[in-house]
């Protein structure tokens, strides 16, 4: 459901209501109407909702389950940790996922998911 969608990847970027509310130019209420569901935001938010979350106007509209936004000049700055942990998110809740455009296998899964938590961890002891 869009308004699930729109809330768990606000909540995944750490963003208040108030701040998405204010980057897309409505009221903190307007924009909690959209995740309760009693609102639908017009396309010209929605668009702008996309590029604050980073992800596909398909995704929240669950025409996809393509969640990337891929802009090739993004004016917003990358937290690759953040990247790296939802990555982690996703690979742990063992929904359907892809792996270079095939569906992965469970040994893919568990490879990367190893591969990750270790540079997680190495790059917090040693950050530089």
């Amino acid at each position: 459901m869009f308004s699930e969608r729109l809330k768990n990847e606000r909540k995944l970027h750490h963003y208040t209501q108030e701040f998405v509310a204010q980057k897309i130019g409505v009221t903190r209420a307007a924009y909690s109407a959209y995740e309760s569901g009693k609102r639908q935001p017009n396309f010209e938010i929605l668009k702008c909702i996309a590029q604050i979350l980073n992800i596909s106007i398909d995704y929240l509209l669950e025409n996809s389950n393509q969640k990337r936004y891929r802009n090739m000049v993004s004016t917003q700055k990358s937290d690759l940790g953040a990247m790296a942990e939802e990555l982690l998110l996703e690979i742990n809740k063992n929904q359907e996922t892809d792996f270079w455009g095939e569906p992965a296998s469970k040994r893919q899964k568990a490879y990367l998911q190893a591969a990750i938590e270790t540079a997680l961890k190495l790059s917090k002891t040693n950050p530089k």
